[in-house]
């Protein structure tokens, strides 16, 4: 358990001391070499929490997003973009869309993705009576 959190925590140190050279070395931008989609995720949490990087809720929307767009695809990811759509994190606020990336996640296995779209699915259902196009 403890090698587990150690290897952990080396990624996100070597990660983070990638994005500093590159910052240092005058790289256009520190994601130019990320490509990985769990980088990419990794990359948008440290931005969107201030570790190691300063907090900028836009690049980490924009890193999320890409991430979640990447082959293979990753789930947590993608239920992540949904949340920050949902919240507004770095991006005006969009049910539709996040709801969108919750199914998408959902369909990957997502615990958490399928919970929130068969919660949206009961909400529709008793507040319209159907669910709509949506579900069908």
């Amino acid at each position: 358990m403890v090698q587990r959190n150690g290897t952990k925590r080396l990624r996100v140190v070597l990660l983070v001391f990638g994005v500093w050279m590159a910052m240092v070395h005058g790289a256009a931008t520190a994601t130019d070499s990320v490509t990985d989609a769990a980088e990419m995720f990794k990359l948008a949490k440290q931005y969107a929490e201030g570790i190691g990087v300063d907090k900028d809720e836009v690049k980490a929307h924009e890193l999320m997003v890409g991430a979640a767009a990447k082959e293979p695809k990753h789930s947590e990811a993608i239920f992540n973009a949904g949340v920050y759509y949902a919240k507004g994190i770095g991006c005006k606020r969009n049910e539709s869309k996040a709801l969108d990336f919750y199914r998408e996640a959902a369909d990957l296995g997502h615990s958490e993705g399928e919970f929130l779209v068969g919660t949206e699915f009961v909400r529709r259902y008793y507040r319209y009576g159907q669910v709509g196009k949506y579900i069908a």
